[in-house]
């Protein structure tokens, strides 16, 4: 039950076409056990990041908007999950990765408030029940992890997030929320209180 194959190379191509590298990651087989679905990472091993890592060997060093590249790669592995790198190989996008199981979003809308909220961005929503919200900085940022509060980790130099429509080990898809799709909403500036809570590359 891999990620729908002609979504997800169309996916990485309107993805590239915006200027964000692409590059693709495992998909999810659907397994029956006990009379109930499952979902283990295509890569047929033990896998510690089921549908998060990359097919190819160098990943995200190798992301990227060319074309032909993408068409080779989803030729070779159709249905693949669609990775998006942040950061400067994507002209700057920064995502905010709000996690579920550590009631990120929450976190996030409390916080956000107290320091006066943030433009409408496009919006993800995970397959494990979070959030990704996209933002683009001028100014180099890197990944931290619960460094703005806890469940809210920042996704941008040398980091990547999967996107739509890629497969979740839940068996659910990635989506972009009905009102928040990139082709609707434009990407907005990182918010000045945001960078100042972020880790900046040094």
């Amino acid at each position: 039950h891999t990620a729908d194959r002609s979504a997800s190379l169309d996916a990485a191509l309107a993805y590239a076409a915006r200027g964000w590298a692409v590059f693709p990651c495992h998909s999810l087989v659907r397994v029956v056990a006990d009379g109930a679905d499952h979902y283990r990472c295509d890569c047929g091993k033990r896998c510690s990041s089921p549908g998060k890592h990359p097919h190819t060997r160098e990943g995200l060093k190798e992301a990227t908007t060319d074309a032909a590249t993408i068409r080779r790669w989803w030729a070779r592995w159709p249905g693949a999950n669609v990775a998006i790198a942040t950061g400067a190989a994507s002209g700057g996008l920064v995502v905010i990765d709000l996690d579920a199981k550590h009631d990120g979003v929450e976190h996030w809308r409390e916080i956000a408030e107290r320091n006066g909220g943030h433009a409408e961005c496009p919006v993800a929503l995970t397959g494990g029940g979070g959030q990704h919200l996209l933002f683009h900085s001028a100014e180099p940022v890197q990944n931290s992890v619960s460094v703005i509060a806890q469940g809210v980790d920042v996704r941008a130099d040398g980091g990547y997030v999967i996107a739509a429509p890629s497969l979740h080990y839940s068996g659910r898809a990635y989506t972009w929320e009905l009102s928040s799709d990139p082709e609707d909403v434009a990407v907005p500036e990182l918010p000045a209180w945001v960078l100042a809570l972020a880790v900046r590359k040094r």
